[in-house]
């Protein structure tokens, strides 16, 4: 699987499908899912165990067969407790397009941010739920053909949330500036995340003085800058480890640390476990 990226400038699926499916357990680099934001909209469905999703730090607990609808332009992340869950990233224009006047007019609040989608969805005998499992299986599977399917259940969908009243007026206070500078400072990190990073250089790029800076980017995000960037680490660091089989010592450097210490405290804070025993856990599999 590829990773979900920040503020996706990459492409999800290919131009002329704009759609792609991501498994995601213990093993996936975005297995605890960094906080990231895309104009495209977001399907999470929890296949067993806990997943706590944030939406705008809003927090939402997701538990085994719920379903998680995120709007575009929506500050994400999530973190999971012993879970397995799936994803599905889209363009809606990749069914906007297949539309002419009216029928394009119901999608066009949802692209211009001025509606967006109830988030919780849980387990109901409902044409709306059938159609979301749908959606995964058909994408999950990709048989010969899925993708004319694809655009047949995601037509449906749209057609469902909008008769069971799940699309409501967005909150406009989330889509002003200081989100866009959190976005903005979030694509920066992801970039430079392998560099030093001090609260200067993030309150530069922002144009916030470092004080404030902190305040708003906890309110958007749940955790001071520091933070962020100490877990962003982390899990590149477990991904190098576990999936491109680097030693504790190069995952480290690679993903930023400039010390062994100060690396293995923080990987125990969020990992719960060493880097050499979790890289000894990899090994045995």
């Amino acid at each position: 699987m590829n990773i979900i990226d920040y503020e996706e400038t990459k492409q999800q699926g290919s131009p002329d499908f704009p759609i792609e499916y991501y498994f995601l357990d213990h093993r996936h680099i975005r297995y605890v899912m960094q906080l990231h934001w895309h104009r495209e909209f977001e399907l999470i469905r929890v296949l067993a165990g806990k997943l706590r999703v944030f939406l705008n730090n809003k927090e939402y607990l997701a538990q085994t067969g719920d379903i998680i609808f995120v709007s575009g332009h929506t500050l994400t992340r999530a973190e999971p407790e012993d879970c397995v869950y799936e994803c599905i990233v889209f363009d809606l224009n990749m069914i906007r397009g297949f539309h002419q006047g009216k029928a394009a007019g119901y999608l066009v609040p949802l692209l211009a941010g001025d509606s967006e989608l109830v988030p919780e969805l849980h387990p109901e005998n409902t044409p709306l739920y059938k159609t979301t499992v749908e959606l995964f299986e058909t994408m999950c599977a990709a048989d010969k053909y899925y993708e004319l399917a694809v655009c047949g259940i995601l037509n449906k969908l749209f057609f469902h949330l909008l008769s069971d009243g799940r699309i409501r007026k967005s909150e406009k206070n989330l889509r002003g500036h200081k989100k866009k500078i959190v976005a903005s400072l979030i694509s920066w990190i992801e970039k430079n995340y392998t560099e030093k990073i001090t609260l200067a250089d993030l309150a530069a790029q922002s144009g916030f003085n470092e004080k404030y800076l902190c305040r708003v980017f906890r309110e958007f995000t749940g955790q001071p800058p520091t933070e962020y960037i100490n877990r962003l680490r982390v899990e590149r660091a477990a991904f190098e480890m576990s999936t491109n089989r680097r030693s504790v010592t190069d995952a480290a450097y690679e993903s930023g640390f400039n010390e062994l210490s100060h690396f293995s405290r923080t990987f125990k804070k969020y990992k719960g476990i060493s880097p050499r025993k979790f890289k000894a856990q990899i090994n045995e599999e």
